[in-house]
Formats: C-alpha cells, sequence, structure tokens
C-alpha cells in the first residue's frame, strides 16, 4: 500500500507542477524575465553550466504574469571571483532575464533524449540567460553546497599518488560516485559485465560504512543510542558529500529504520524499511520517480528482502556449507572456520546476485537496450574488489592526516586494486553471450540521413552490406551516429568522405575502434595521401586490415544490382591554398531515382559543377548556407529537383524561384528515411517512425 500510495501521490504532484508558462508561449521565442532560486546545477565547465531555475514569480514579454514553475537556464553565466569562473552553486537566488523558448527534441535516433529527459525534471522550457542578477543564497543552501564541495578536497587525498589517471578517476567513482573524469570507454567493460551499479553511491556503499563505523563505536563506552546518532550523522554528511543522490537517499533511510529497530530492540523488517523508505523519498521530492538509479535501487532491494524473507521462513542452510556435525564444535580450528566463511560467500553472494538480477534485468533492458547473464558471476567476482577499493579508500583518507608519505603508498596499491577489477570486467564482458545489445531502433529503410551540428550531414545506405557517406567530426560521430549505428549488428563494407580534413581524421580513428571496416575512400590525391600525415593514418589504418583509398572522378560504387553510387566530382588541384582540395560531389541511383548529394562547397567546385556535368536529379541534399551561394541558382536551374534537403539552420529566407521544388529541413524534422519504390518515394521521420511527405514521379 505504501508503495502505491507514494506513486499515485507522486503523479498527482508532477500532473500539478506541469508548466505554468506552456499555455503562455505562443511564439517560437519570447523575451522573459524570472526572479528564483537556482536548484539542480549540470556542467564540468564554469562557462558551460546549466541549471534548474525554481521560478517565484515572473514576466513574459513585460506583460504577461507567472506563477511558480520550473525553466533550465542555459548558457548560465558563471560566478567570477579575482577574474577566474567559478560555478555557480545551488540554492542561489537570482534575477534573471533572457529568451524563452521549448526545448528541442532529439535530432537523431538512439541519442540523448533531450527533452523527455528535462521533461521528466519537470521543465519544459528553456531560458537562454542574457542579463543576471545575484540576490544572495539562505544559510541551508551554503551548507548543502559546503557539504558538497568537500568531494573536491576528499577525492584528492584518496587518489594523492596514483600516477595512472583511469584507476585514480575509478576510486574517485567508487568512493563517491564521481564518474565525470571516467570516459565512455572506461566504462564500456563495466557496462557490458552489467556492473556500473558499482560506482552509483547506494546500498552497498552506506551498508559498509554502516558496518565499517559500528565496528569503530564498539570501542566506546558510550550507549547504544548515542553510537546510532553519531553513526547516522556521519552517514548523512556522506550523503550529502555525494550530492544527495536518489539511490543514496534511500540506503540512508533504510539503515536509519534497521539501526533504530535494533537500538529499541524491535523486530527489523527490510520490506517495510524498504516501504516507508520509498514513501518518505517520493514526499521529498516527487521526481525521483522518474530517476533511473532511483528505480533500479528500489527494484534490486526488493527483490533481496523477497528473496531472503522467503528463505527465512523455510532454510536458510540452503545458502550455507555446514562443518562435520560429527565433529564438536570445539575441535574446528580458526583455519577451518575461516575456509568455511570463505566457502559460505559464493552461494550466499550468488543468491543475492540472482535476486537482484531478476529484479532489475527488465529495466536495464528497457533504459539501456542491454541484457548482462553475465552480472551473475561479475557480482560476485567484482564485489571483493570494491570492497577492497572503498576500505583502501578510507584507510588512506584517514591516514592522510596522520602521515601523508604512507597515505600515498596505501593510494598506490589502491589503484593497482582498481586496474585488476578493471582488467577482470575486461575477462568477463569477453565470454562468449555474456552480453546482448537489444535492438529497439532498427534500420529498415533503403537510406537513412542525420543531422549533424553546423548543417553537416551523414547517410547510411542499408543497401548491400551498409555503406556510410560521411560520419562528421568526431563530436558529431560519438554523439548523434555511433549510438545508433551499434544496433547494426552487420560489419560495415565502406565508408566515404565528400570531405576529409583533420576533424575528419580524428571522428575516423574513433570509427575503427568501435567497428569493422574494409575500406575508407577519400576525395584525395595520390599525391595528397603521401604526405606525412596520410601516410601515418595509413599504416594505422592497414594494422587494422582497413584499405585507404582515394575517390576518382567517375568512381562508381555498386551497392547490389540496382543501387549505384557515383562520384561526379572531386577537386583535382593539388594547390594547397585550395579549400576544395578535399571535396566530392556524388549521385546515388536506385530504381531510376537519382539524389544528387553535395557538401559545403566553395567557388571552385561551383563552376566545375556549372561548366562540366549533367546534373539532372530528383533530390538534392546539400547545407542550408550554400543556398545563399552566388553560384546556387544556377545550379538548381541544372538539378532541377522535386525535393531540396536542407542541412542546417537558415539564417536568411529561401529564395523565391523554389517554388517548384519541395523543401525539408533537417534541423526541424530531425534524421529521415528514405524509402525507395518504383513510382513513389516515402519519407519518414526516424524518431517518430511516421511519415513525413511522399514525391511521384
Amino acid at each position: 500500500m505504501f508503495f502505491l500510495f507514494a506513486t499515485l501521490h507522486s503523479f498527482q504532484l508532477v500532473a500539478q507542477e506541469r508548466f505554468f508558462i506552456q499555455s503562455g508561449l505562443k511564439e517560437s521565442q519570447q523575451w522573459a524575465e524570472f526572479t528564483g532560486k537556482i536548484g539542480k546545477v549540470f556542467g564540468k565547465q564554469a562557462s558551460q553550466q546549466k541549471a534548474i531555475l525554481n521560478v517565484k514569480s515572473g514576466l513574459i514579454n513585460a506583460e504577461k504574469k507567472v506563477g511558480k514553475g520550473k525553466i533550465l537556464l542555459s548558457h548560465l553565466p558563471p560566478h567570477f571571483v579575482n577574474g577566474l569562473a567559478k560555478k555557480r552553486q545551488a540554492g542561489e537566488k537570482i534575477k534573471v532575464e533572457g529568451w524563452l523558448l521549448p526545448i528541442s527534441q532529439s535530432q537523431n535516433p538512439s541519442t540523448w533524449e533531450r527533452k523527455s529527459y528535462w521533461n521528466y525534471q519537470g521543465v519544459d522550457l528553456a531560458l537562454e540567460a542574457r542579463k543576471f542578477t545575484f540576490l544572495g543564497t539562505s544559510f541551508f543552501w551554503k551548507c548543502r553546497n559546503f557539504l558538497e564541495n568537500l568531494s573536491i578536497p576528499l577525492q584528492e587525498r584518496i587518489t594523492k599518488g596514483i600516477d595512472s589517471s583511469f584507476p585514480a578517476s575509478l576510486i574517485s567513482a567508487m568512493v563517491l560516485g564521481e564518474r565525470s573524469m571516467l570516459s565512455d570507454n572506461d566504462l564500456e567493460v563495466f557496462y557490458q559485465s552489467g556492473t556500473l551499479y558499482f560506482f552509483v553511491v547506494s546500498g552497498f556503499h552506506v551498508a559498509f560504512l554502516s558496518l565499517l563505523g559500528s565496528y569503530l563505536l564498539s570501542f566506546t563506552r558510550l550507549s547504544i543510542l548515542t553510537r546510532s546518532f553519531i553513526l547516522l550523522f556521519f552517514l548523512f554528511i556522506y550523503v550529502a558529500i555525494c550530492g544527495f543522490l536518489p539511490s543514496a537517499i534511500r540506503a540512508f533511510l533504510m539503515v536509519s529504520f534497521l539501526l533504530f529497530a535494533f537500538t529499541f530492540r524491535r523486530k527489523a523488517s527490510i520490506l517495510n524499511s524498504l516501504s516507508l523508505s520509498f514513501l518518505l523519498c517520493l514526499l521529498l521530492n516527487t521526481r525521483f520517480l522518474f530517476s533511473v538509479s532511483f528505480q533500479l535501487s528500489y527494484i534490486a532491494v526488493f527483490g533481496i528482502a523477497l528473496l531472503f524473507t522467503i528463505l527465512s521462513s523455510s532454510d536458510l542452510s540452503l545458502l550455507q556449507f555446514s562443518s562435520n556435525p560429527l565433529v564438536p564444535s570445539l575441535l574446528i580450528t580458526k583455519k577451518h572456520q575461516l575456509w568455511l566463511r570463505f566457502l559460505n560467500y559464493f552461494p550466499s553472494a550468488f543468491a543475492v546476485s540472482f535476486a537482484a538480477f531478476l529484479g532489475i534485468s527488465p529495466l536495464i533492458a528497457w533504459h539501456f537496450s542491454v541484457f548482462t547473464p553475465i552480472v551473475l558471476i561479475a557480482s560476485v567476482l567484482l564485489a571483493p574488489f570494491v570492497w577492497l577499493s572503498v576500505s583502501l579508500a578510507f584507510l588512506s583518507l584517514l591516514v592522510s592526516f596522520l602521515f601523508l608519505p604512507l597515505s600515498e603508498r596505501i593510494n598506490q596499491f589502491n589503484g593497482f586494486i582498481a586496474n585488476g577489477m578493471q582488467k577482470t570486467a575486461f575477462l568477463l564482458s569477453k565470454i562468449p553471450f555474456a552480453y546482448w545489445e537489444l535492438s529497439r531502433l532498427r534500420i529498415r529503410k533503403d537510406i537513412r540521413i542525420y543531422s549533424f551540428n553546423y548543417g553537416n550531414h551523414c547517410l547510411f545506405f542499408n543497401i548491400g552490406k551498409g555503406t556510410l557517406l560521411d560520419i562528421g567530426s568526431t563530436y558529431n560521430f560519438k554523439r548523434f551516429l555511433l549510438p545508433s549505428l551499434r544496433y547494426y549488428s552487420s560489419p560495415f563494407s565502406q565508408v566515404i568522405f565528400s570531405r576529409f580534413k583533420r576533424k575528419e581524421n580524428s571522428a575516423l580513428r574513433e570509427f575503427i575502434n568501435q567497428k569493422k571496416l574494409k575500406k575508407v575512400f577519400v576525395p584525395l590525391s595520390e599525391k595528397s595521401l603521401r604526405k606525412p600525415a596520410f601516410i601515418k593514418l595509413k599504416n594505422w589504418l592497414n594494422e587494422k586490415e582497413t584499405s585507404f583509398l582515394p575517390l576518382q572522378q567517375g568512381q562508381i560504387f555498386s551497392l547490389n544490382e540496382k543501387a549505384h553510387l557515383q562520384v561526379l566530382a572531386t577537386a583535382k588541384k593539388s594547390n594547397e591554398a585550395s579549400q576544395d582540395l578535399s571535396t566530392a560531389v556524388f549521385r546515388f541511383s536506385y530504381k531510376d531515382w537519382k539524389i544528387l548529394i553535395s557538401p559545403h562547397l566553395e567557388s571552385l567546385m561551383w563552376q566545375f559543377l556549372l561548366s562540366h556535368l549533367e546534373l539532372k536529379s530528383d533530390i538534392w541534399i546539400l547545407p542550408s548556407k550554400d543556398i545563399e551561394s552566388p553560384f546556387f541558382q544556377k545550379v538548381y536551374s541544372k538539378v532541377k529537383p522535386k525535393l531540396i534537403i536542407l542541412s542546417g539552420e537558415m539564417k536568411n529566407s529561401l529564395p523565391k524561384n523554389l517554388e517548384k521544388s519541395k523543401v525539408l529541413f533537417l534541423s526541424q524534422k530531425g534524421a529521415i528515411d528514405l524509402e525507395i519504390l518504383n513510382q513513389e518515394m516515402k519519407i519518414f521521420s526516424a524518431l517518430s517512425k511516421k511519415e513525413i511527405m511522399k514525391i511521384s514521379r
């Protein structure tokens, strides 16, 4: 009943919280001013901070008054102290003015669902801050920020002396839940082994500190009640330092209930404690219900509690090894007792892991599209590493106040333990069928066009063995393209570049590290490929068994019997000053449909297209900024497309003579899928799967 009541109450409060300004936003953006308090702050650097503003009052267009609600502050101005930018703190009272606009939807499938995430936080609109006035901070928030900022010096103490950054970051993540220093590649093996929960402060950490604190306080002559209050005080400080994470709050509340039950000699019930903590957490913050860590934490503990409740009513000896009943207990040596404890760890730990696995597997499959049966073994084998690492970290913290060199030696040994943990997780993740990545967003159409930042785009031809035309910069590739391509299980045959510069070089290396690839084609001459930078890249690709080849004008790539990709033009001149040195224009032909594909072009390539080529095509895909080129109108009259697909925002209005062509903006629709039929071509949204438009012959 506690669970049901708390859930219904949470949904009721969330419904009341739906944002007050939503009905008042009639235009794409409006000038607004708000007064309120900064809630949660996001961002590693002071210049890139965002925050949720809990609004108390405000005005839209200096007229419409609004009440309480939440907005997202983007481009949050940093706090400058002695000329240095400092991060803004939660709890600051501010007055802010700027442009109010809706939070945009994600542009590409499988990427971070930006709008949904902020909606779960109770935020529908964003404010681009232009004017900012600081009004002060309450004493309560100053204390809270002070505790949260303690994580920085603590992190330095428990990692001082470790030469490599990876084990230091791993230790910080295990002890304080600080994962910002770990890259996606660092966490990949723990993601595949299903043990990422070791880096979220939860019951594992709080229970360990409770046992450690109880053991240390047992040497004092204080009463049980006094010891309980002291222990809870330090646990609360630890939860505050870790940022009051939902899973940490749940663990703290459960430990409090169980500790007071023990203190007052009451029968402790894990299920009752779990239910009561669930209710209190949602009363503190209804938004916890939509937190993934909150959901996983409660489901896992519920499964464990239910298992041991069932076992306690039948026979706990099912999980234990026992000594020979014919041998008197007085004759059992300490060595034999330790051996029995060691043996008893594995069945009990496996039972806990199995109970949690049954509960959280559906949630993990839904949120992260992965199924990890190896976690049943990984949890048992990696848990001792975590216990030892956390123990050494707290020991190092205590010793650092007495003798710093000894603390550094402890940290170095702890770094060795962290490396051992990572290698063990890596070996477990390589076991056959250790994990399955579940594809929720399969590419079923013929072509997918991805929308990148700054007017760039990428085409994935889902014909034949899979061909990619451009992959963007490293940032675009990792953020927009890779999350979708990881669901494409077949090997890629080739990647073709329409432009190739330094940023594409870095993205290509990242791509090869993630996916196997046979061939790479770039619009460079043989002479250019003999430059030292490209020779180094070519040698690296040869080690990866990938060919690095130049594009040639007129070259045709046969994707299957009916689909062909032709290189219409490449920049032939090897002039170092020419920006067209690494540019190519393509035309895709399939079922008598023709699609012209061009990157951002400079004057030399425009002139070449006008003077040498027959360009008639049904669709033209190009960056929005190329429409403003003085050569565009002449080339357009030669192409005569039925549809123009533009990537990037338009600064000015479209030319008037485009009435004969339909125009589609990727910046508005996001990634799209093309289904090519004999007499018509259908265009779908890659996000919603809904049909956007249809083109007939």
